[in-house]
């Protein structure tokens, strides 16, 4: 049988515990860390069957009332980007698609022959105003999307060994996903 403590029982308790500490706020300190990234390879030679040496894409989501806006500046601007960007050597738009699945969103795809080509288009876009605009209109849908993502990809074929053990050294818990897997234990067999 449990016993009830009494009141005075109770009062002994609490102040064996002491008295609690006054509310206080205290700045919080923020850490930011990055995650590693293995540098681009250069695509010397060219990589004749990959959409490009660097594929960039962006992710977005758009308001749904926003949509048609959206729909009808791409009507009215892609062609011309796609013109515009063509004129650089080594880059290319390769447009915008609307993905529709369990939630919609939107993927932009840029592709480059090398990283100095990225550069030549930054320069193009500060030359041309009207493609500078285009392009701010674009990525202004882009960036207004908090869930908004930005991937950068490389053929696969152009990682070498040796850049994969130089990353893992460098990024070590980022280098965890990249070792060989353990071996599956065997489980024993059940009698059916």
């Amino acid at each position: 049988m449990a016993r009830k403590p009494t009141i005075e029982q109770v009062k002994r308790l609490v102040r064996r515990q002491g008295i609690p500490a006054p509310p206080a706020v205290e700045p919080v300190v923020v850490e930011v860390r990055t995650h590693g990234a293995i540098s681009f390879t250069p695509c010397e030679p060219a990589v004749p069957y990959a959409l490009g040496c660097i594929l960039i894409e962006w992710t977005f989501g758009i308001p749904y009332q926003d949509v048609p806006a959206f729909h009808q500046f791409l009507a009215d601007n892609e062609a011309f980007i796609r013109q515009m960007v063509e004129k650089v050597d080594g880059v290319r738009y390769l447009g915008t698609y609307w993905s529709i699945g369990y939630q919609y969103h939107y993927r932009t795809f840029w592709s480059y022959d090398s990283e100095s080509a990225i550069e030549a288009l930054k320069d193009a876009i500060r030359m041309s105003p009207n493609l500078s605009e285009a392009i701010t209109q674009l990525r202004s849908y882009w960036s207004k999307d908090p869930s908004r993502s930005e991937f950068k990809y490389q053929p696969a074929s152009l990682i070498t060994a040796k850049k994969l053990e130089d990353y893992t050294k460098e990024n070590p818990v980022v280098g965890m996903g990249l070792v060989a897997p353990v071996q599956a234990r065997k489980r024993p067999r059940t009698k059916k």
